[in-house]
């Protein structure tokens, strides 16, 4: 049985009324601590709980527990800002993720669920009408059933979103956000690169969280894939940038500027002027840019043509700022994939980001990390784990965060017995039904990676086919391939023999290809649609690519275009065709054989394309290889949507967008 400290009872002197409602919660804890925030615009009365013994094994309490009591008679969205702000003032004491939350509504309970239905990441709020409390007077039963009702049925394990706050969701990450924000301090910039859905906005986001609570500086975070900002000019890209700086910090901060003169060509200027402002009003004088999905900025990844060149100036100006305000200015740039500062040069210029930006990987978690995640959400939802389970989700999902808490949250929802403890048993029995939840997620990792690194991507399909000489080839040529892949925690290397490092991985491909290889076999009519897709746009593409290549050749080399063509080919085709007319002979070239005098040449075309030449390469060559319409032969899944890739990204380098 618990009681009211001395210290509390003293205020019920003025404020019987407190007492009464609060009193019921003696049989659960202890009440240490009361107070009323008079900071918002509404006035709480909030008490501090230490839960006994028997709350903290059912819930696994480690902290003391907020309570709010809201005397007014409809609930407001303020009032619950007002307790996100309580329980960060005392973060260090109070449970982060209960509030219990009494009010004079009778309809307390479904007012509040309302209120946080589409919220991840609200605090769980255990409801209770103030009459509730003090005409039944609830025991110890009905307020642990209270807790149970509100804290078993969430499924904590399923937020599809980046985490914003420390509200208990967030894992893992402490070294690597300490070694950024020590970077911002000492002036340098940084980049963070990973697979989709690994936690890098929620990085950014917690970075943001840290430099605000210390008040180190401010950071504003922007998404380089909304389409209003990739397919701006640089020039707009700095304006609407500047809009995010006003946004977040300045009307936030209550601080003016005159934006009279605002617009594109006078933006670059501006921001200057606005950051410099901004480093002397600012809490600890440091302003980071933080920019999200940057593959969607830079050159040979983006699909507008024009960051190509503009890729220059943005980050010439970027860097100049840099470099003015003595590092007081900073960036940190996320990707998928690091490409952008890792190429010395872009266009045949220095690449301003080269040896500026140093790139870090956020790998997937350790076995520890694993633990203390599921370990802290499960308590929350009345799951225990033993510890062969989390073994078994590192070998399965490879530590992927994402990936392990949504193969719980399957398993939460297949076995609804609470409280329970799973064990790889759980796992072993239901794992078919967990990995075909995760297909979608698995494909979405893949797709990024046959979208914007094709060579990375065909890397992981041979792994999972066991085809180690043609890896061995690319490393050679590439060794920088199996860093990524290493980085992203895809691959692991046993014996100095790269393996795929996620379980699910491997088997999604294998079973992809039988699956489709049946589902082919059986519907006719599906494989004939493949067919003529593929011959549809093979025939489209070869066209379009003859009179590329016979446009680019004789722009480069005038009346000599006839014999940079022969020189490309092999000596029998070369003695074939030179009876031809340079018109004659691009109407009896081969396929392969137009892939080999773009390669050859080209220098005459490399300014056409949006990627390398060993992408444009893969492309065509994948385009080539299938021809299963023309040998009858079928195709798998996995490999149709490369093709469909290769096929688009083609499409795309010779659309009007140039």
């Amino acid at each position: 049985m618990g009681s009211i400290l001395p210290n509390v009872k003293k205020d019920f002197e003025w404020d019987k009324a407190a007492e009464k409602f609060i009193r019921p919660f003696t049989q659960v804890a202890d009440i240490t601590f009361s107070n009323i925030d008079k900071k918002g615009k509404i006035k709480l009365r909030y008490f501090f709980l230490k839960p006994e013994t028997h709350m903290k094994e059912a819930f696994g309490f480690d902290r003391e527990i907020l309570c709010v009591y809201f005397s007014y008679p409809e609930i407001h969205s303020r009032a619950l800002e007002q307790i996100d702000d309580i329980l960060f003032e005392f973060k260090s004491r109070l449970d982060q993720m209960v509030c219990i939350f009494i009010c004079n509504s009778e309809k307390v309970a479904s007012e509040i669920k309302d209120f946080v239905a589409h919220d991840s990441e609200r605090v769980c709020f255990i409801p209770f009408s103030e009459s509730f409390l003090v005409e039944k007077k609830p025991n110890a039963t009905d307020i642990k059933l209270a807790f149970q009702d509100n804290m078993y049925r969430r499924d904590l394990f399923a937020i599809e979103s980046p985490i914003q706050t420390d509200r208990g969701g967030f894992f893992g990450r402490d070294e690597i956000i300490l070694l950024f924000v020590n970077r911002i301090i000492s002036n340098q910039n940084s980049g963070i690169f990973g697979l989709r859905k690994i936690g890098k906005t929620s990085v950014l986001y917690a970075i943001r969280r840290y430099m605000d609570s210390k008040e180190l500086g401010k950071v504003v975070y922007y998404d380089c894939s909304n389409p209003v900002f990739y397919e701006s000019h640089w020039q707009g890209c700095i304006k609407i940038l500047l809009n995010e700086i006003i946004n977040q910090i300045i009307v936030k901060e209550n601080l003016t500027f005159d934006m009279s003169k605002f617009d594109d060509n006078s933006a670059p200027e501006l921001f200057y002027n606005v950051v410099v402002e901004l480093l002397s009003e600012i809490p600890g004088g440091r302003l980071t840019l933080a920019l999200d999905e940057i593959e969607w900025i830079s050159f040979k990844t983006c699909l507008k043509q024009h960051w190509n060149t503009e890729f220059l100036p943005f980050w010439q100006m970027m860097r100049s700022l840099h470099q003015r305000t003595n590092g007081a200015f900073t960036f940190i740039i996320s990707g998928v994939n690091p490409k952008c500062v890792e190429d010395e040069s872009v266009g045949g210029y220095d690449n301003p980001l080269f040896a500026l930006i140093k790139p870090y990987y956020l790998r997937p978690f350790d076995e520890k990390a694993v633990r203390q995640m599921l370990r802290t959400l499960g308590k929350y939802m009345g799951i225990r784990f033993e510890e062969d389970f989390y073994s078994k989700l590192i070998e399965s999902y490879g530590g992927h965060p994402f990936l392990v808490r949504h193969a719980c949250s399957k398993i939460s929802e297949i076995i609804t017995e609470r409280p329970i403890t799973f064990s790889k048993k759980d796992f072993e029995t239901n794992k078919v039904q967990v990995n075909l939840s995760l297909q979608k997620y698995i494909k979405q990792i893949l797709n990024v990676l046959a979208v914007w690194y094709p060579q990375e991507y065909e890397m992981i399909v041979l792994l999972s086919k066991g085809e180690l000489k043609p890896i061995k080839n690319y490393l050679t040529e590439k060794p920088e391939f199996l860093e990524h892949l290493l980085g992203y925690g895809l691959v692991v290397n046993v014996n100095n023999k790269p393996q795929l490092s996620l379980l699910i991985l491997s088997s999604h491909l294998r079973k992809a290809k039988k699956e489709f290889a049946e589902m082919s076999s059986s519907s006719e009519e599906d494989i004939e649609d493949i067919y003529a897709e593929i011959s549809r746009k093979r025939n489209k593409l070869e066209l379009i690519l003859r009179d590329f290549i016979k446009t680019g050749l004789r722009m480069k080399y005038g009346k000599k275009c006839s014999d940079a063509l022969l020189r490309s080919l092999p000596d029998q085709r070369r003695v074939l065709l030179s009876t031809f007319g340079y018109d004659n002979i691009f109407q009896n070239l081969y396929f392969n054989e137009l892939i080999m005098i773009l390669s050859k040449n080209w220098d005459a075309f490399q300014n056409w394309f949006n990627r390398d030449l060993k992408d444009v390469e893969l492309w065509l060559k994948t385009i080539n290889e299938f021809r299963v319409d023309a040998h009858a032969r079928s195709i798998n899944e996995v490999d149709l949507v490369f093709l469909r890739v290769c096929f688009r990204r083609i499409e795309e380098s010779f659309s009007n967008d140039q």
